[in-house]
């Protein structure tokens, strides 16, 4: 019996006892969102920054789309993308928005790292970029 059906039948043994604790079958329902959303990381094209939700702070956000002509022609503004704002810690829910480019500075952050980072409330990256500081301080 390979791991996937064992997992499979753990996990069935487990999902009624998690759905009669409030905390965790919140948790639970949150954490495969999650996962649905990082295992089709093709639907956000970049990581871009925004100053939202006032100018002296910057948030993460995913472009979408790039080719908006419709909504362009309607609101006669040119250029727009479609972006994802996503909320902490569960970045499946968030907002979608229509924005010109010239409002956002992309980034060459991985789709995949600014999810975690998002997912984790910001912890995630700031263990990364401490890990990285004490390696070049101890060579």
């Amino acid at each position: 019996m390979n791991q996937w059906r064992i997992w499979e039948r753990v996990k069935a043994c487990l999902d009624p006892l998690i759905e009669k604790i409030p905390l965790l079958n919140s948790l639970t329902k949150i954490t495969n969102q999650a996962a649905n959303t990082l295992q089709n990381t093709n639907s956000f094209k970049k990581v871009v920054l925004v100053r939202f939700p006032v100018e002296n702070t910057w948030s993460v956000w995913f472009l979408t789309w790039e080719e908006l002509d419709n909504f362009e022609s309607a609101i006669w503004e040119s250029n727009l993308v479609s972006v994802f704002i996503p909320t902490t810690p569960n970045p499946a829910n968030g907002f979608l928005v229509l924005i010109n480019p010239r409002d956002f500075v992309e980034t060459d952050v991985p789709v995949s790292d600014a999810i975690s980072f998002v997912i984790s409330m910001g912890t995630v990256w700031a263990t990364k970029e401490i890990m990285k500081k004490s390696h070049s301080t101890s060579e």
